[in-house]
């Protein structure tokens, strides 16, 4: 069930001026439910049609251009609470590397991109 929340005016990217909720399938009617009577005021239905593609919005083009393998691996480690002694111990790499990673300072290889993509369940892509 897609939704969408309302804005102000300051933050609006598309013609609707709406910023993009989804549920999952699995999310239970009972949350749905709860959604839409606490934020009613927010909510409206979205149809697709209605929709921008996320690779279209100024913002997301911004932001892929700004992100390099060393800046997602610190924004993947950052979100999973991983301080770097922790990702040391679950890549068995000395952190001293995964400052160099994250700084840039030395590039990620394909293994470690593969290590790094296991733990952070994504593609080892965006570490290359």
């Amino acid at each position: 069930m897609p939704a969408t929340v309302k804005t102000h005016r300051n933050h609006r990217e598309s013609q609707s001026g709406a910023c993009i909720l989804s549920f999952k399938p699995t999310t239970p009617r009972k949350i749905i439910a709860e959604a839409r009577v606490r934020y009613a005021a927010w909510l409206e239905n979205a149809n697709d049609e209605d929709l921008t593609p996320i690779a279209e919005m100024t913002w997301y083009r911004q932001m892929s251009m700004e992100m390099t393998p060393a800046r997602y691996l610190k924004t993947y480690r950052e979100i999973a609470e991983y301080s770097p002694e922790k990702l040391e111990e679950l890549v068995d790499v000395p952190a001293s590397r995964i400052s160099d990673y994250e700084t840039g300072q030395r590039a990620i290889s394909k293994e470690m991109a593969k290590k790094f993509a296991g733990l952070f369940k994504t593609s080892p892509a965006v570490f290359i």
